[in-house]
């Protein structure tokens, strides 16, 4: 299996053995760090502009995100725009200490410093969905995984 993949210009990954090998190397990157950079990129996208968590309102949500700094940072700037705020970092900042989560959010927090490209934002549907996605697989795996557990619980149950 590799561990190794390349993403494409829709930022979907693809392991690097479907790939020709005249494709050039700069273009390999470690999965969890492609992932990564799709949940920071959602995340700077919303927070730049607000307006698309509208838009995305039924594709994903905070429990959807892997890092946990990019769950509370999500999060909390969906609940400053329910409530009517515009979030910024600055808010977002507030809001987190408020709640005693800034401490936990704080890397990423960093990261959200350069703001969203104007590719974050056009590929921000794409992101998220590639988010989603990443969520229905973990949650497929894990209940793969406590499947075999309780089919043993089960027969120790009844020996």
């Amino acid at each position: 299996v590799s561990s190794h993949y390349v993403i494409d210009e829709t930022g979907a990954t693809h392991p690097i053995e479907a790939v020709s090998a005249h494709q050039p190397l700069e273009g390999i990157v470690n999965p969890a760090s492609a992932h990564a950079d799709v949940e920071r990129s959602v995340v700077a996208a919303v927070l730049a502009h607000p307006q698309l968590l509208d838009e995305l309102d039924t594709t994903i949500t905070h429990h959807d995100f892997t890092q946990r700094g990019a769950r509370l940072v999500y999060r909390a700037v969906r609940h400053l725009h329910d409530k009517g705020d515009i979030p910024d970092l600055i808010s977002l900042a507030a809001f987190l200490e408020q709640h005693k989560q800034l401490d936990a959010a704080g890397d990423f927090m960093l990261t959200l410093e350069v703001g969203a490209s104007p590719e974050d934002v056009r590929l921000v549907k794409q992101h998220a969905q590639l988010v989603r996605e990443r969520a229905l697989l973990r949650r497929d795996v894990r209940g793969r995984q406590r499947q075999p557990r309780r089919r043993q619980q089960g027969q120790h149950n009844h020996a």
